[in-house]
């Protein structure tokens, strides 16, 4: 297994591939963490010829850790650029990204079905990864590792750290190899059976050291129980013959007076206990009571509070950037005679309107289908007109006031909403700024749908969704999904079904999810939801929450 394997063209893959180790019946695992680099790396090697392809983050624990591009592609991994620029002075960030599947040694150890005996680690910081191997490096024969000898220790990178945890395991550095860096090389360590045959010599001594005080234990044990046997065997035979002489002195008092203690016991016994559980019941009852009420005080009051900060906030907020989108219409409609619609209220703030203009141009989406219309809509088209001119299909141009025409492939955008007062509001709006056929307007009235988290009302979309994947042709495609709908009153977590409903059709198409209002808690609720739905399926995805007013929540699947 070779880990940080780039896209394929680092001097140990050339070098596994001059000595035709794939050929020769061996496995090799090549893993790669950057998206760009295993791009290429995927189309170099195939599960063919023993040759096989990993796209994943190791990092020293499962679960969350952020992968760092930086400006040298060779270089991008867990390590942020300026801890490197002692190494290269010159190095620059470019993009931090948050994976939450990072994976570890041990995890990539049992996918390859425990058949690992070599690894090469090339990548920083090689201490810190080998963490995550408790269950693979002791069955190594053979580690190659790379190290650096100037950056700062607490980053587990120089060749100290690597000896401490592969002496642990039996493995010694016998060569070292420097790069063209001075401050880089690769240690190869080699599997110390010496250190093997020791460790099982001390174990067998450990285990006869610990039966022999096992047994001397037990024979010590024997002989006191032995002794106190007989001791107590000694009084029971006294003790016994004194109260058979009494016994055969006062035999009936003592059954009557037996008797009678016994029902007076018993008695006692029925009546405690019948107190002791009224008595505690009663209290239980009376403290959740208290606590009950001293509970919905406090959030009473904390609610009440919250709620009149929060009005006074956001009504002063909302008038200051009123004012500021106002004026800027003034001045667009000056200069061209044409605007936008308002940015605030119920449609998307500014800020999030920018990053999915940013994201279309830069994606050059196939489809884009959005939950909930307004300006968003407006947003969308505008965007691709201005953009992407050529997206707009050739028989929308030709059936412009024609219905009877057929559309053979789907407009750029697919808007459902389920209230005809805002729908007939976004249309006038698009007739307006000249961009009604870019959109396919749907009302989509709310449906009861179901799956195995819960009952929702949701867009009636299902039969829509499925003629939109048969006209957008065989996927790969790239199709925007903005789940800005229904409002949170429907049912609770409305917005959950968009994602399943999108992935029953187009999932395997490239899909960048973006949900609005993510900072509310239900949002929040309706993201892990989402990242559930997505690990039952098997679906990897990469997600990012963006700061912004209301919040912005952005998921892609990958392969």
């Amino acid at each position: 297994m070779l880990v940080g394997a780039g896209a394929g063209k680092g001097s140990w893959v050339r070098w596994l591939q001059s000595r035709g180790v794939a050929s020769a019946g061996v496995a090799v695992h090549l893993v790669e963490g950057d998206e760009h680099q295993y791009r290429n790396l995927r189309r170099n090697f195939d599960a063919d010829g023993g040759w096989t392809s990993w796209r994943d983050v190791v990092a020293p624990a499962a679960g969350t850790a952020t992968f760092h591009r930086v400006s040298n592609p060779a270089e991008s991994g867990l390590l942020p650029a300026q801890s490197l620029q002692k190494l290269w002075p010159h190095l620059g960030a470019e993009q931090d990204a948050l994976i939450e599947d990072a994976t570890t040694l041990d995890a990539l150890y049992a996918e390859a079905g425990g058949q690992i005996n070599w690894l090469v680690l090339d990548c920083l910081p090689a201490a810190a990864l080998l963490q995550g191997g408790a269950k693979l490096l002791p069955q190594l024969d053979v580690a190659l590792v790379r190290v650096a000898s100037d950056l700062s220790p607490e980053l587990l990178a120089d060749q100290q750290a690597v000896d401490q945890v592969l002496h642990a395991v039996g493995l010694r550095c016998i060569h070292g190899q420097a790069e063209r860096h001075p401050a880089l090389a690769h240690v190869l360590y080699v599997r110390d059976t010496a250190h093997r045959l020791k460790a099982a010599e001390q174990a067998y001594q450990a285990a006869s050291e610990s039966a022999r005080q096992a047994a001397d234990q037990a024979k010590q044990a024997s002989e006191q129980a032995q002794k106190a046997l007989q001791e107590q065997l000694r009084q029971a035979q006294e003790q016994l013959k004194s109260a058979q002489e009494a016994w055969a002195k006062e035999k009936a008092d003592l059954m009557e007076a037996h008797q009678e203690a016994s029902r007076s016991a018993r008695q006692a016994e029925d009546q405690a206990k019948q107190v002791s559980e009224q008595a505690q019941k009663a209290l239980r009852e009376q403290l959740q009571q208290a606590q009950s009420k001293q509970l919905e005080a406090c959030q009473q009051s904390i609610n009440d509070v919250e709620k009149q900060l929060r009005a006074s906030f956001d009504k002063s907020l909302a008038n200051s950037v009123k004012q500021i989108e106002d004026f800027i219409s003034i001045q667009n409609y000056l200069s061209n005679g044409d605007s936008l619609s308002n940015f605030h209220g119920w449609p998307i703030s500014p800020d999030i309107g920018l990053f999915l203009i940013e994201h279309i141009r830069e994606r050059r989406h196939d489809l884009i289908i959005e939950f909930g219309s307004g300006t968003s809509t407006a947003l969308f088209a505008r965007t691709l007109k201005i953009s992407r001119p050529e997206a707009l299909p050739r028989a929308a141009k030709a059936s412009k006031g024609v219905k009877s025409l057929p559309v053979r492939a789907p407009r750029p955008v697919c808007t459902f909403e389920h209230d005809k007062l805002y729908l007939n509001k976004t249309k006038a709006m698009l007739e307006t700024q000249g961009l009604l056929e870019w959109v396919a307007l749907n009302h989509a009235p709310l449906v009861d749908w179901q799956d195995d988290t819960g009952h929702y009302l949701h867009y009636d979309c299902d039969a829509t969704l499925a003629t939109l994947a048969k006209q957008l042709g065989a996927p790969p495609k790239r199709v925007l999904v903005l789940v800005d709908g229904p409002p949170g009153s429907t049912c609770p977590n409305a917005r959950y079904p968009a994602v399943p409903l999108v992935f029953k059709y187009f999932a395997r198409h490239e899909v960048d999810v973006v949900l609005d209002d993510a900072s509310r808690p239900e949002e929040k609720a309706v993201i892990e939801l989402w990242r559930t739905y997505w690990k039952k399926r098997s679906i990897r995805a990469i997600a990012t929450s963006k700061p912004s007013e209301k919040g912005l929540y952005w998921a892609r699947n990958y392969d």
